[in-house]
């Protein structure tokens, strides 16, 4: 009978301790203002007991005992950590947190502005996302990055050029925008515009893709007419800013990134098999305007070429002569049996180098790249090296100095 009634005590006993050690802690979460924080997150440190702020700013939590601590967050302000010890009412004031709030954009005067105070139309693009694309060139590295941004590119070569347009065309002479480049403006006009006889039918780069896209820091494209104010007329189409890596304060970071991808083509035109080449229906190897020959018309069998006047060599050493008057008779059609000799599977490399660091007073920044690609026509590629060496020196407060060189050297066949 005694150990019946021993058990029932205890376990009341048990309760009612635990019953005294937990207890509730109410109060009031405010701004510095006094006005309330409604949905304020007030936490018991170390578990997952937790509430939020009504409407008016209070709140009521049940502690474990005398030592826990309140987490009192909310959004845009600083974190406080409060201890409750013997308090049961606790009022909290939280203060802003005023670089949570401001976004920094570097304006084309190259002024660091609070983000709410620029007038200007503009777009982030995310650095990350520009190397994400695994592009060798930063202008194609920018297609899709941004709202009211069009990327053309000029030729399907590795490394050629592209044209860059905000909002469509502005102007009849063209429309693309300023380029600006840690403060210094950029030309991104290619030569005679699109591949001409003026280059030997090649689309050459701008200057913007001499820049390692993983030397880039941030991007921001602005679309207001305001944003030109600087540069006047040449910023009609828009501008682009772009800001570019420094060394940061603090021990030697070395970064090595080394990526490899393959390119295939995605889809094949179907191609017509009734006409040959020619014009107007006559068959010619040498013109295309039109269509040629019916190919069900020909007499088949091998073509008949003439052997005794010119010819091409290729570099294999073997030898092509034109064909004999007369003597297309085959009526086979292109297959992909020779696609090989046109078209390959493209391979792009690129080996980045990163190292930076610096004291209170100096810093420095270093990189270097290597980019190869190989396009999907045969014979083309492209190959770009880049150096870049930056250091800044705080002489006071009010005083201090910046020098960056950068070397790129870049290669194509095209």
């Amino acid at each position: 009978m005694i150990r019946k009634l021993f058990l029932p005590v205890l376990i009341l006993l048990l309760t009612s301790s635990l019953a005294i050690a937990q207890r509730t802690v109410s109060g009031t979460v405010s701004d510095d203002s006094g006005g309330p924080l409604p949905g304020a997150s007030v936490l018991v440190k170390g578990t997952n007991t937790g509430t939020t702020t009504d409407f008016d700013g209070n709140y009521s939590i049940t502690v474990p005992n005398d030592q826990a601590v309140l987490v009192f967050s909310f959004l845009g302000y600083k974190t406080k950590e409060v201890a409750v010890g013997n308090q049961a009412t606790l009022n909290v004031t939280l203060t802003e947190d005023s670089e949570s709030l401001k976004e920094v954009v570097v304006s084309v005067l190259g002024f660091k502005e609070n983000r709410d105070q620029v007038a200007s139309t503009y777009s982030v693009i995310n650095a990350e996302s520009v190397l994400e694309s695994k592009e060798p060139t930063v202008i194609n590295a920018l297609a899709g990055k941004a709202s009211g941004l069009t990327i053309t590119g000029t030729s399907a070569d590795p490394g050629a050029g592209s044209v860059i347009q905000i909002r469509g065309v502005s102007s009849i002479n063209g429309s693309s925008p300023l380029i600006v480049v840690d403060g210094i403006p950029l030309n991104n006009s290619n030569l005679e515009g699109f591949a001409s006889d003026a280059d030997g039918g090649i689309s050459q780069q701008s200057r913007l893709n001499d820049i390692n896209p993983d030397d880039i820091e941030s991007i921001q494209v602005f679309k207001g007419a305001s944003a030109g104010a600087l540069y006047g007329s040449r910023a009609i189409g828009g501008v682009i800013v772009i800001t570019t890596k420094r060394g940061k304060e603090g021990k030697l970071s070395i970064s090595l990134n080394s990526t490899l991808s393959i390119d295939k083509i995605n889809v094949k035109h179907p191609l017509q098999t009734k006409f040959g080449q020619g014009s107007n229906g006559v068959y010619s190897p040498t013109n295309a305007n039109s269509w040629g020959d019916k190919i069900s018309d020909r007499v088949g069998g091998e073509d008949v070429f003439n052997t005794s006047g010119q010819y091409f060599e290729a570099q294999d050493g073997t030898l092509y002569y034109p064909y004999a008057s007369g003597g297309k008779h085959s009526t086979a059609v292109y297959t992909d049996s020779n696609f090989d000799q046109v078209f390959q599977d493209g391979l792009a490399e690129d080996l980045m180098l990163n190292l930076s660091g610096g004291t209170e007073k100096a810093t420095f920044y270093f990189s270097a790249s290597k980019k190869k690609k190989k396009g999907i026509m045969v014979n083309s590629n492209y190959v770009k090296n880049t150096f870049t060496f930056g250091n800044t020196y705080k002489y006071n407060d009010w005083l201090s100095s910046s020098a960056k060189v950068s070397y790129t050297n870049s290669r194509s066949n095209r």
